[in-house]
């Protein structure tokens, strides 16, 4: 019996989802990073 589970023998790459749900959470990161700056650089002056 093969004892390395279902997800093992799953060829390893990422699907179009898994994608898609990465570069949603960079594009929020970012959004947030952009803010933060921005707010810094105002307090902070040219």
């Amino acid at each position: 019996m093969d004892k390395r589970g279902p997800l093992s023998s799953r060829r390893a790459a990422f699907t179009l989802v898994e994608v898609m749900v990465i570069i949603a959470v960079l594009a929020v990161v970012a959004v947030i990073a952009l803010q933060v700056y921005r707010h810094y650089h105002v307090i902070q002056g040219p």
